[in-house]
C-alpha cells in the first residue's frame, strides 16, 4: 500500500486501515515499495501527487486505490469483471471510467521517462503520469519520452501519458507493450512511438493533440491501433 505523505489526512486514515486489513505496511513513494516487492504482487496507491521515477523489473501490478471505485471496500483494479459490471449497473459506460473514477494518482518527473519497463508481465492501471525535461535533441529512441518499455511486454489499463518536448509512450529494443483505454496526449512530440523492432497494440485508446505524429513506427517495428 502506497500513499504520499502529501496526501490528506482522510486518505493517509483510509490508506492504514487498508494496509492493516492486508497485513501490510504503508509505503511513501512507489519506489520504495517496488524495492520490496516480489513477482505479482500488488501495489496499491492511493490518490496523490508522487515526484519520482518508477523503474519496473518484476511482474508487479500497480493500481490506482480509491474508496469511490470500490465494492464494500474492496482494492478493485480496472480490469476486474465486477468491477466493469458494477459501473455499468451504476449506468456508467466502460468508455468513462478513465476520466471519472481513476486518475487520482500522479506520478511527475522531469528528465528521464517517469515510467520504465524491464519486466515481462508488469501491469499499470489507473495512474496519470506527466513527464517535462529531458534529451531535447535526441532523435527516435534517444528522444525524450514520458513511459517507456525497453524489456519484456508491459500492460498498461486506463492510464494517461503526457510528455512536455516529447513523445507520451516509446516501446523499443524489442520489447512490447499493451494498451487498453489509455490517454497518449498533449505532448512534446508523438503519442505513441515504437522502435527497434519493439511491438505495441492499442485498444480503445485516445491519441490527440500531439505535436507531431499520433502513433510513428520506426525500423522494423509494428504497432496496431483497435477501436
Amino acid at each position: 500500500v502506497v500513499c504520499s505523505p502529501s496526501s490528506t489526512l482522510e486518505t493517509r486514515n483510509e490508506a492504514e486501515v487498508f494496509a492493516k486489513r492486508l497485513s501490510s505496511e504503508v509505503y511513501s513513494t512507489i519506489g520504495e515499495a517496488l524495492e520490496l516487492a516480489q513477482d505479482f504482487d500488488r501495489i496499491s496507491v492511493f490518490r496523490g501527487i508522487y515526484k519520482e521515477q518508477i523503474t519496473l523489473s518484476r511482474a508487479v501490478i500497480i493500481c490506482c486505490w480509491s474508496s469511490s471505485n470500490s465494492l464494500q471496500d474492496s482494492d478493485l483494479c480496472a480490469d476486474d469483471e465486477d468491477y466493469i459490471e458494477w459501473q455499468m449497473f451504476k449506468g456508467e459506460r466502460p468508455s468513462d471510467l478513465w476520466t471519472s473514477a481513476h486518475h487520482y494518482v500522479e506520478v511527475i518527473h522531469s528528465g528521464d521517462a517517469v515510467l520504465s519497463s524491464r519486466s515481462r508481465g508488469a501491469r499499470v492501471e489507473g495512474i496519470s503520469f506527466s513527464h517535462s525535461g529531458g534529451n531535447a535533441a535526441g532523435r527516435g529512441r534517444e528522444g525524450p519520452r514520458c513511459a517507456e518499455v525497453v524489456s519484456g511486454e508491459l500492460t498498461v489499463i486506463g492510464c494517461c501519458f503526457r510528455s512536455e518536448i516529447g513523445s507520451a509512450f516509446m516501446a523499443a529494443d524489442g520489447a512490447s507493450a499493451i494498451l487498453r483505454q489509455c490517454r497518449l496526449q498533449e505532448s512534446g512530440r508523438c503519442g505513441l512511438i515504437c522502435v527497434s523492432a519493439s511491438r505495441a497494440s492499442c485498444q480503445s485508446c485516445l491519441l490527440a493533440n500531439n505535436s507531431l505524429n499520433g502513433c510513428d513506427v520506426q525500423s522494423g517495428s509494428m504497432a496496431v491501433l483497435r477501436r
